[in-house]
This record gives structure tokens, C-alpha cells and sequence, in this order.
């Protein structure tokens, strides 16, 4: 089954309490290419799902863990130096909270199954969010719900985060996919 990947802190506790109903993903890919020439290795990608797929929700896949933090959402290890067993409990060494077996502090990797509801793109860049009309119909949304469904406190919070991860000096292009759970 195909999966959406989540690492970012500022959106865990709304993937958790499932109130995230959306994710805004990069709708370009960068290739490497020596022989380039004027730097144009940045290439358009199409979109990884479609209306009706299935799709696992998962907080960090390639982490080695299955569980993490509710609080931090830092990965569970045996040893090591975030993780330390102390009298059969487990210390997060980043939030200081004391977890035991299978404690609600606690959540598994795998956060739900969605089925895909919506899927558009948008363009965003340090001026603002666009999103281009279909078949010359224009999309209206409400931004501040936006950035709601996307996990995030506030519009500024989004923007600030984007710009943090892809850099919005430059318009950029993003797929939005908008699910329900299963």
C-alpha cells in the first residue's frame, strides 16, 4: 500500500488526534546533472496519488523504531542516548517524561489508513498561496482553514515552515492532498 511519510514536529499532535486532514508535498523533483546548463535541473512531478487511493499515514518510516513519543515525537529506543531504561520504565532524555509498557505517551509508527478526497495543486512563495483555477474556474479556499487541515496553528506558522524546508524567495509549486480516514 502506498504511504505519506510525516517528520515534522509542528503537525504531530494533530496527525494524532486526527485532526490533519491534508498535506502539502513538493510537485518538483531535482536531478543532478553535470551537463546542465543555466542550473535548470528542477523538474515537474506529477502527482502520487489520485482520488480514491488508500494510503497509510506514517510518522517517520525509515526510523528504525515503531514507537515514539506523543510529546516530542522522538523515536523509542532500547539504549542509546535519547532513550534510557531505568527500573523498567523508559525517560524520553528530549521531553524528560518517564513512559512505561505501552504507556498513552507512547504511539505507534503507523498512524491510520486515509482514502484520498482531494488532490490540487498550489503555488507558494513568500508573497502568499495561489492556487490556479481549473478549467479557468477559479478555486476558492479559506486560508486560515488551510492551514488548519494542515496540521499547523496558523497561516504564518504554514508559510514559515514551508519556507524553512524549500525556501519561497522563488515561487514554488506543491500537490495538495486532502483525505478522510478509513
Amino acid at each position: 500500500m502506498k504511504f505519506i511519510n510525516f517528520t515534522c514536529k509542528e503537525k504531530l499532535q494533530s496527525l494524532l488526534d486526527k485532526s490533519c486532514s491534508q498535506t502539502i508535498r513538493k510537485a518538483w523533483k531535482v536531478i543532478a546533472d553535470v551537463s546542465c546548463i543555466d542550473d535548470k535541473r528542477i523538474y515537474p512531478e506529477p502527482a502520487k496519488f489520485k482520488v480514491g487511493d488508500k494510503v497509510n499515514l506514517v510518522w517517520d518510516k525509515d526510523s528504525i523504531s515503531d514507537w515514539f513519543c506523543r510529546k516530542c515525537g522522538e523515536k523509542i529506543i532500547a539504549t542509546g542516548p535519547v532513550w534510557v531504561c531505568s527500573n523498567n520504565k523508559m525517560i524520553c532524555g528530549t521531553c524528560a517524561d518517564v513512559l512505561g509498557e505501552e504507556d498513552s505517551n507512547m504511539f505507534n509508527k503507523n498512524l491510520g489508513t486515509v482514502e484520498i478526497t482531494e488532490v490540487f495543486k498550489v503555488e507558494i512563495s513568500l508573497k502568499g498561496i495561489f492556487i490556479p483555477p481549473v478549467n479557468n474556474h477559479p478555486i476558492a479556499i479559506d486560508l486560515y482553514d488551510f492551514a488548519k487541515r494542515d496540521g499547523f496553528k496558523s497561516l504564518p506558522d504554514l508559510h514559515d515552515y514551508l519556507d524553512k524546508q524549500y525556501g519561497l524567495k522563488q515561487a514554488k509549486e506543491f500537490w495538495v492532498y486532502r483525505w478522510k480516514y478509513v
